[in-house]
């Protein structure tokens, strides 16, 4: 068990040590910044794919196109969020003189 403190950080934060594992018995000095430099890597490559899936929602690939037809639309039960807008009529014209302009035309 390797057992890694940071000494200093800007901001005088308080970091927990980390600890990192190896089969290697008696590691000397090197082998600790080996481990904590693995450690770091694996840390930036994690953190990286963390960006990609979260920030740039690259979670999944879409091959398939889009489908042809519109979607289900608004589900059933659910009222709608504002009331259709009513227009008026705006009827100009008696029905009597309609009959009597399509007689005329032949129509």
């Amino acid at each position: 068990m390797i057992r890694l403190k940071v000494e200093y950080l800007p901001g005088d934060r308080d970091v927990p040590p980390v600890r990192l594992w190896s089969f290697k018995t008696g590691a000397t000095g090197a082998d600790v910044d080996r481990c904590r430099q693995a450690f770091l890597r694996r840390f930036d490559v994690e953190r990286t794919y963390r960006f990609w899936k979260q920030t740039l929602r690259w979670t999944r690939l879409k091959l398939a196109p889009k489908p042809a037809r519109p979607g289900p639309g608004r589900p059933p039960g659910i009222p709608n969020r504002r009331p259709a807008p009513r227009y008026d009529v705006g009827k100009t014209v008696k029905r009597g003189r309609t009959l009597a302009a399509l007689q005329q035309s032949g129509g």
